[in-house]
């Protein structure tokens, strides 16, 4: 199992329009629900995302990678400032959570916590350090992707 973690400021730039803590929260639910149908932007390059159920608070989703690894997670909201992704299926095991919190000043963060794990492959082995090197290069830029993405949407809802 290995572990990554990153972390965003998401009103660091001064002279972008301010973000609230629900704006940063509706960019998080409206990523998790994203499926190649509905929102194929929002899907990761090489793979197509299927919600197989809505259950308004959680649902469930299968992600197929191009070369046709597939996994199953369930995907649960909490309370305005937290999205839980757990692979309960599938090519990797894991949990993924996506927090808005605050720092001591007050400042709005969007920290990413990621426990993962590749089924056949040993710990700490060659294998799991390169596996975990190419996921830590895409979800290390989340935070700020999803940073980004909640800026769009509120000058799409402003403007």
């Amino acid at each position: 199992m290995f572990t990554i973690k990153a972390q965003a400021r998401v009103n660091a730039d001064p002279h972008a329009p301010r973000l609230d803590a629900e704006q940063v929260y509706a960019a998080l639910i409206r990523r998790a629900r994203a499926s190649t149908t509905n929102d194929p932007e929002l899907v990761p390059p090489g793979h197509r995302f299927e919600i197989l159920d809505d259950h308004g608070d959680w649902l469930t989703r299968r992600s197929t990678r191009d070369d046709g690894l597939e996994s199953t997670a369930r995907v649960t909201f909490h309370g305005g400032w937290m999205v839980v992704v757990d692979f309960i299926e599938g090519w990797q095991r894991g949990v993924i959570t996506q927090m808005v919190t605050t720092d001591e000043d007050g400042e709005l963060l969007l920290d990413l916590v990621a426990l993962s794990e590749i089924p056949g492959i040993e710990h700490n082995s060659p294998e799991e350090r390169t596996a975990a090197d190419q996921r830590r290069a895409f979800m290390e830029s989340a935070p700020e992707q999803t940073i980004a993405y909640a800026r769009r949407l509120a000058a799409g809802a402003t403007g």
